[in-house]
């Protein structure tokens, strides 16, 4: 009976070890968010603005989203999310900064997760002049 217990008590540790070292192992990396595009946070009014972005983990996505949002107008231009089980992506897209945009306030809003909870985000201020 002693042994019995013994080795349950033993069996029992041992399994804790394992488990503090199981979760020692576990992915701990958030996801990166690289804004390839664009390179000036000013924009023309009429002009197109081009957005390019990757988003990679050293495992495993889970998610992504991408926002464009108007903080002068408080709308939002784009709302743009996906589930990804790939590595990496790069979200190309772009939107039309109408003429009556002038002087406006922007925010470029981006947030990634992965399947260990990892998160990360990023918001970008932008401008919109007049033209001329």
């Amino acid at each position: 009976m002693k042994k019995a217990i013994l080795f349950s008590a033993l069996s029992l540790m041992a399994f804790a070890a394992c488990e503090k070292e199981f979760s020692a192992m576990e992915d701990q990396s958030a996801p990166e968010i690289e804004l390839l595009l664009p390179h000036l946070f000013e924009a023309t009014a009429g002009d197109s603005l081009h957005f390019e972005v990757r988003i990679s983990d050293n495992d495993q996505l889970h998610d992504w989203y991408l926002g464009l949002n108007n903080l002068s107008k408080m709308t939002k231009e784009i709302h743009w999310s996906q589930h990804s089980h790939s590595q990496s992506v790069v979200l190309d897209t772009s939107y039309y900064l109408d003429p009556s945009l002038s002087d406006s306030h922007f925010q470029l809003q981006l947030e990634a997760s992965d399947h260990n909870g990892n998160k990360s985000s990023k918001k970008i201020a932008l401008f919109v002049k007049a033209k001329g």
